[in-house]
């Protein structure tokens, strides 16, 4: 949720309002833990990373895949594919 309006600068340094204060902006944040705890606060942080772009729907309805993908120099690359209603914002490497 947006604490202050969010807008651009148009002609005459005019304030021009393109998210206004309190809406909800639909994102994931993701942390990404290494570790063999069951808590995820007792395994190290990776880092996280926050996906956008996610249509409007219940917490119920919301599918989110995830992808690792570790390369032959041990770097690790995670994404996420968004999947609701069919629609995907964001693609897994296959």
């Amino acid at each position: 949720m947006t604490m202050m309006s969010l807008g651009i600068e148009v002609r005459g340094k005019v304030f021009d309002i393109v998210i206004p204060r309190n809406t909800h902006i639909p994102t994931i944040r993701i942390d990404v833990y290494q570790g063999e705890r069951t808590k995820s606060t007792m395994n190290h942080l990776l880092g996280s990373f926050t996906a956008y772009g996610i249509p409007p729907a219940p917490k119920s309805d919301m599918k989110v895949e995830i992808c690792f993908e570790i390369d032959l120099d041990g770097i690790l690359t995670v994404t996420s594919k968004i999947i609701s209603n069919g629609i995907q914002t964001h693609d897994c490497k296959q």
